[in-house]
């Protein structure tokens, strides 16, 4: 065998390094948007906590009124929460409980491409009658 055909040629090797490139590449995107998926369901788990929180809070330390609104920042979530008189409860004396629609939205932003995200959280729930 002569000495010329024992090596790689210079073609073969460039198209190994391409081919080689193309493989890592397509697997570098692929991380990092598993990587991505991954950072924003971790942040929409802590705004649902959050919206979880706020909705159990509403009405214990303080009687619900209808229109009520609160607002609050908390770790780079901003929260509201609404309150709101369900519609079928009439004001009358014979009444024991109250019914009032609680609406808790949290919003934050999107590091990677800076968008506003929001999760909302709504419940009915039950206060006594003054």
């Amino acid at each position: 065998m002569s000495d010329r055909c024992a090596g790689f040629t210079l073609i073969e090797t460039l198209v190994a390094l391409v081919i080689f490139a193309a493989v890592f590449a397509a697997l570098t995107a692929n991380l990092s948007g598993g990587s991505r998926g991954l950072r924003l369901a971790q942040m929409d788990q802590r705004a649902l906590m959050l919206a979880k929180t706020k909705l159990a809070a509403a009405g214990v330390e303080g009687r619900l009124e209808d229109g009520q609104q609160e607002l609050g920042d908390e770790d780079g979530f901003s929260w509201r929460v609404n309150v709101q008189r369900a519609a079928n409860t009439e004001d009358s004396k014979d009444r024991q409980l109250k019914a009032f629609w609680v609406l808790v939205d949290v919003s934050w932003q999107d590091g990677t491409l800076r968008r506003i995200r929001t999760t909302e959280l709504k419940g009915l729930k039950l206060s006594a009658a003054p």
